[in-house]
């Protein structure tokens, strides 16, 4: 029995924190030294789990959901410390670091100091395998990786190349893959995806490292898989056929997105992602999905699958609507998916979104594997007594609660800013005297010491932070996914009441 396994087999809990929101110098938190601290704090404070973020590579507005790959890693992560420690990058060369005082992200300035000096990085390596220094290990790694890696590296090199945001806007040739055309380039360019493949290396070494280090600590990752990839992805130029896109063109013909909801009630969501063309995967195996949830369950111990509901019914959106209600619900193959992951890769250590517009078939689906849903303590006192949120409506253990997600607001800044009076004196009532801490951390004790296995608090409703500290909008562009936790934020007072809590309601590991 695996970590993931023995602890998903208990009463437990944990933290959502997404990596690039811890504190340090670069601009942007990293698989470095505070990722390590942290793990440290979940340990003393009894936690179990940590959940993250998906981990991919970003546009400059760092939204984690819009991957260029499904497989790679986001080289911004990458520390830099930890490669000056191993001699790739000098004092000099960090000297210009971005500070540890900013508490948000700024993606494109992290990018333009942090991207030329993972450059030079790479080459330094290159030098060093060509003289046998990690020439096995970086070698065992490309070929481990060759599913992906090589086209990754490719596409990322001709994109950079051609000064381009978007593979549609290529020359015919190279958007539609012309063999010759393809070939050419990956002897032009040669240098540039050596240089690409080394930084994954780079990314994949500081990743197992940071794994072993939380599994020492007894702490299992919980590592999210986006439901849809950006239509500037790489799986998208590769391999149009499994997706809906103008062969031609690679323009998408129909987008994902989510009618009228919690998050935008009038509209619904438009978000824009190409849907997938699930009939042509079955007829190739799911092989795309298999080896996706595979590379997965080589990163995290749990895995998270991001919009669950769509794997019953997808809502499916002309590319030319204006708003997401122009949609409507399309059937879906999860089910036969499903069934082909598990004869695979046997019974997934894994936990279900199952928010949003669910009906009978999604609840029957995920019934049927058996794997945990999620409880949101933001909802739970909208609706009345009949709420599937209160946890008196838990109908068994089989659940993770959280106070709220990275989509929700803060428990402080929704409290304050978004309850309707009725709602904050329903909540008064229901929570009794209430902390000293705080309404978050009501909100804490209501989820600790509820039936479901797992509990899972976001940093930010620990800290008591407000609406500023948000970490994303739903149906916005603009203002996501920056916020940092501040340098010493953290205090034993956070330590010693959040291992309390841990204990009283039986959720420290044994």
């Amino acid at each position: 029995m695996g970590l993931a396994d023995n602890l998903l087999s208990k009463r437990t809990s944990g933290v959502l924190l997404h990596l690039t929101s811890l504190p340090g110098r670069e601009g942007i938190g990293t698989l470095g030294h505070p990722a390590y601290r942290f793990i440290d704090f979940l340990h003393k404070g009894g936690q179990s789990f940590w959940q993250i973020l998906p981990i991919g590579p970003t546009p400059l507005d760092g939204n984690p959901y819009l991957p260029y790959c499904s497989f790679a890693g986001n080289s911004l992560l990458i520390c830099m410390d930890v490669l000056r420690e191993n001699g790739l990058v000098s004092d000099a060369d960090i000297s210009s670091g971005l500070g540890n005082g900013s508490e948000s992200v700024d993606f494109q300035k992290v990018a333009l100091w942090k991207l030329p000096l993972l450059r030079s990085a790479a080459m330094r390596l290159q030098k060093l395998i060509k003289r046998g220094y990690q020439s096995t290990p970086f070698s065992t790694f490309c070929y481990n990786n060759d599913y992906w890696l090589n086209d990754y590296a490719l596409f990322t090199a001709i994109t950079s190349s051609e000064g381009i945001s978007s593979w549609t806007d290529l020359p015919e040739a190279m958007r539609n893959r012309h063999p010759e055309e393809i070939a050419f380039l990956a002897k032009d360019l040669s240098q540039d995806i050596d240089i690409i493949r080394c930084i994954q290396y780079l990314f994949f070494q500081q990743w197992a490292a940071f794994r072993r280090y939380a599994s020492h600590k007894g702490v299992a990752i919980i590592g999210d898989i986006p439901m849809y990839m950006s239509p500037n992805c790489v799986e998208v130029w590769r391999q149009p056929e499994f997706f809906t896109v103008d062969p031609i063109t690679g323009y998408p013909s129909r987008v994902a997105g989510v009618p009228p909801d919690y998050y935008s009630r009038k509209d619904g969501q438009l978000w824009g992602f190409p849907l997938y063309r699930w009939d042509n995967l079955e007829r190739d195996d799911f092989r795309w999905w298999v080896k996706r949830v595979s590379h997965a369950l080589t990163l995290f111990d749990v895995i998270r699958f991001d919009h669950f509901r769509g794997f019953s019914a997808y809502w499916d959106i002309p590319a030319s609507a204006q708003f997401a209600r122009e949609g409507q619900w399309q059937p879906c193959l999860g089910r036969e998916l499903f069934k082909e992951l598990h004869r695979l890769l046997g019974c997934l250590p894994a936990i279900v979104e199952d928010l949003g517009h669910i009906d009978k078939d999604v609840i029957r689906l995920k019934e049927t594997l058996g794997y945990p849903g999620m409880k949101v303590l933001q909802f739970a006192f909208d609706g009345g007594p009949d709420n599937c949120h209160l946890p008196y409506n838990f109908k068994d253990s089989n659940n993770v609660v959280y106070t709220g997600t990275h989509d929700n607001n803060t428990v402080c800044g929704w409290f304050n800013g978004e309850c309707l009076p009725e709602i904050q004196n329903r909540i008064s009532s229901y929570v009794g005297n209430g902390s000293a801490m705080g309404i978050s951390w009501d909100f804490i004790r209501i989820a600790l010491g509820s039936i479901a296995r797992l509990a899972i608090i976001p940093l930010q409703d620990i800290l008591g932070l407000g609406s500023a500290s948000r970490m994303n909008h739903p149906g916005t562009a603009i203002g996501n996914w920056s916020w940092r936790c501040r340098r010493g934020a953290i205090t034993d007072q956070h330590v010693a009441e959040l291992r309390t809590l841990t204990v009283t309601y039986g959720r420290l590991p044994r």
